[in-house]
């Protein structure tokens, strides 16, 4: 009943062509990052439609695009790595709509990570990875180790030994179906 009130006062109810717009763009973006060549012509072609919806409607929240839509502005937000301004940017958003019970918690703290990373900060939520010389995938630096348990846990993550488990398997996983040159 809560979340009915709240979209009514926003004047905002579920808009499914948009959400069938990012999902589209999520189904692009991942058959893209599981292929052979990453393009990044995708990227920036899902970062300007981001843009133009964000201007148009704000930030788009479970209540206006649904769960999954609301997840995959956030995934198509998570890979604008060539627009870090452009992802500063979101996060104060995702933020604010995390608040309001219009995204999870979960993508403030992947986000968070992600900013840091590509600004060369510590990590606060060990959520970002990178393959090491030996090709092994290895955590981004993480800031305040000691706490990581509980901010991981307070932004509704799973443990990070478990976490780190699950990158280092897919890694493995998707370097074996990799052509050889």
């Amino acid at each position: 009943m809560a979340k009915k009130v709240k979209e009514q006062k926003r004047g905002r109810s579920l808009n499914k062509i948009l959400r069938d717009e990012l999902l589209r763009m999520v189904r692009d973006d991942q058959a893209m990052r599981r292929g052979i060549a990453y393009d990044a012509r995708v990227d920036r072609a899902h970062v300007r439609s981001v843009k133009r919806i964000i201007k148009k409607y704000g930030w788009p929240g479970i209540s206006f695009v649904g769960k999954s839509g609301a997840k995959g502005v956030w995934l198509l937000v998570q890979h604008a790595d060539h627009d870090i301004r452009f992802q500063k940017m979101c996060l104060g958003l995702l933020r604010r709509a995390a608040m309001e019970g219009e995204a999870e918690k979960k993508y403030v703290a992947y986000l968070t990570d992600r900013v840091l990373k590509n600004t060369h900060h510590p990590q606060r939520f060990g959520t970002q990875f990178y393959l090491n010389r030996k090709g092994v995938m290895e955590p981004w630096r993480i800031a305040e180790k000691e706490d990581l348990g509980k901010r991981r846990k307070e932004f509704g993550l799973g443990s990070f030994s478990k976490y780190r488990k699950i990158i280092r398997d897919a890694e493995r996983r998707f370097s074996k179906k990799k052509p050889r040159r």
